[in-house]
């Protein structure tokens, strides 16, 4: 299984499983920063959500049988 971390900044981050994230859009900020715009469906909520992620890491854990 893998676990995207998405960080928004120093101190924000969301971890989003990949049945959640709908879309990941790469772009470039006002200021010029290039981020990540993702596109999610929170289960918990039902409803779509849009984060921007400075980065995103990938975490993939071992299934046990």
């Amino acid at each position: 299984m893998k676990t995207f971390v998405c960080k928004v900044d120093d101190y924000t981050k969301y971890e989003l499983t990949d049945s959640e994230i709908l879309n990941i859009k790469p772009t470039i900020s006002k200021d010029g920063n290039a981020i990540l715009i993702v596109n999610y469906y929170d289960f918990e909520y039902c409803i779509n959500h849009t984060i921007y992620c400075e980065r995103i890491d990938v975490i993939t854990k071992a299934v046990e049988d």
